[in-house]
């Protein structure tokens, strides 16, 4: 004890920097590097050969795999060999050795619950609709762990984390709305409407706003700014803009009430251009990784971002697994010290 106690009093070096993120610290194991790199250039290099081979494009081989409306379905995936049982491990046994710190940690504390969801507390600053409680299943963490798809509610757990991470960290040019409130089948809800007015009143000074939404089984990303007048969306899969045309329509609605409540005047305004995000990671065929991909998208908004170096070093354009690994351990992270620990804001219920 004597020793733990002089270890404390050892003088500052002057080092300021902040501690790494379980994000950051995660990307830096090599061993998520390793493998995941061979695997994903083996992966692409037989597409390409298929293609080259038969003559045709990456575009026409899924709408050979998978319908011409291939966007519009879930993509078959290989099934999971690990099934969910409320109590039991999320993951087969042999891998919770594998699974990094802040998962295990979760996982440990998941193992001693006896109800079949928890909830945790949010406030009004995080999703501008007052202070409130996020509801998640188990089964739905269950399927975070096995990487497959995600629910809304773990797409309101990111973005709550998110919007703390920013004020915690003096980032006030970004704002975020509520996923469980905005989704395909709430769209034409007036009380959406109302939501999303009522946010921008109170948004109308950040630079982009961001909304993880959902529809035809996935989730795309939409960054919103009101001084532009302008919405730029990343889709993983790059699908037709279409598909969302019903939460923009609500989002123009919002976005008219707005404009007539709002003081300052500019000449251009009217409804919002919508553009497709250019330069972003797409989802390859094969998975279900849409909601990691709006994770990524969303952590590269508040600089946490690191992964484009690592897809230059290995001409990639998809998410690899060693970040996807990263964003699980950082969202387990924020959940075991802000939400499994008691405290004043985001304590579990």
């Amino acid at each position: 004890m004597d020793h733990l106690l002089n270890l404390m009093k050892v003088p500052q070096t002057g080092n300021n920097q902040p501690p790494l993120s379980d994000y950051e610290r995660t990307m830096n194991i090599e061993r998520w590097r390793e493998g995941t790199r061979a695997a994903h250039k083996l992966n692409v290099a037989e597409r390409a050969a298929f293609c080259e081979q038969n003559n045709m494009t990456e575009l026409e081989l899924l709408q050979i795999e998978y319908g011409e409306d291939w966007w519009k379905q879930p993509l078959p995936l290989p099934p999971i060999t690990w099934q969910f049982e409320m109590g039991k491990d999320l993951v087969a046994p042999e891998q919770i050795p594998k699974l990094p710190t802040r998962m295990r940690q979760l996982h440990s504390w998941y193992k001693m619950q006896k109800g079949k969801l928890f909830g945790a507390s949010y406030l009004h600053e995080d999703l501008h609709k007052g202070e409130g409680r996020v509801w998640v299943e188990f089964e739905h963490l269950y399927h975070f762990y096995q990487q497959v798809a995600l629910d809304v509610s773990i797409m309101t757990l990111w973005t709550v984390m998110e919007s703390h991470k920013c004020r915690r960290s003096g980032i006030n040019n970004i704002g975020f709305l509520d996923p469980s409130t905005v989704h395909e089948n709430s769209v034409h809800l007036p009380s959406t409407v109302d939501y999303l007015y009522k946010a921008f009143l109170s948004m109308q000074d950040k630079r982009s706003i961001l909304l993880s939404y959902n529809c035809f089984y996935h989730h795309v990303l939409l960054d919103i700014s009101l001084s532009d007048s302008r919405i730029e969306v990343s889709d993983s899969r790059k699908r037709p803009l279409s598909l969302i045309q019903p939460v923009i329509d609500v989002l123009n609605k919002a976005f008219a009430k707005y404009r007539k409540k709002n003081k300052i005047h500019r000449p251009f305004w009217g409804d919002f251009t919508v553009e497709e995000a250019k330069y972003i990671l797409k989802q390859p065929p094969g998975n279900n990784h849409c909601g990691f991909y709006v994770m990524h998208y969303m952590h590269c908004y508040t600089g946490d971002c690191r992964s484009a170096e690592m897809n230059t070093e290995l001409d990639s354009g998809e998410l690899l697994m060693d970040e996807l690994v990263a964003l699980q351990e950082e969202l387990a992270g924020w959940l075991v010290d802000y939400v499994v620990k008691p405290g004043p804001e985001y304590n579990i219920i």
